[in-house]
């Protein structure tokens, strides 16, 4: 279960990296031909003729227009990473909302495992798997460990830091 709940959050961490990277490369350009890169080098191009011929109006028109197409292209780029990092600021607080939730329904049910389990004479298995499928979801947010204690508590770390003890989320 903790490798498994390892390699889950590893995948996890890689799968957002290769989402980031491929919207970043979208919103650039790069994977539909006409990339942001193409108008730096048409606006700098555009630059290079304006210095060889500053007198030329037709080479200064050729520049203004070259300069405005570049700006509409990053005004258009600025807006769609803009849009993009309020989309990822939203996802991020969703995680964090239900990371929470499941810190608090950890601790809920560490203490009816706890309590049946008490007397030694019975067993929580129903609650220990309802907190080992939500251990595998935490595992998929983010590095997570854990300890079970000899009362059946389990403490939880979230990314090197307490998340559930015997007593606190």
């Amino acid at each position: 279960d903790k490798s498994y709940r390892q390699e889950l959050g590893r995948q996890q961490f890689y799968e957002a990296q290769y989402e980031c990277a491929t919207e970043m490369e979208e919103i650039l350009g790069e994977t539909e031909g006409v990339a942001f890169q193409d108008s730096v080098e048409e606006l700098w191009i555009a630059m290079q003729e304006l210095c060889k011929e500053p007198d030329s109006i037709v080479t200064r028109s050729s520049f203004i227009q070259t300069a405005v197409s570049f700006i509409e292209r990053a005004e258009t780029v600025y807006t769609q990473i803009k849009e993009y990092q309020l989309s990822l600021n939203s996802n991020i607080r969703n995680n964090v909302d239900r990371i929470n939730e499941i810190a608090d329904e950890i601790k809920r049910l560490n203490g009816e495992i706890q309590k049946y389990e008490a007397s030694g004479m019975e067993h929580a298995n129903d609650y220990r798997d309802q907190r080992n499928l939500l251990l595998d979801e935490l595992g998929g947010l983010g590095d997570i460990s854990y300890k079970e204690q000899a009362n059946g508590v389990v403490t939880v770390l979230f990314e090197n830091q307490m998340l559930v003890s015997e007593d606190l989320v």
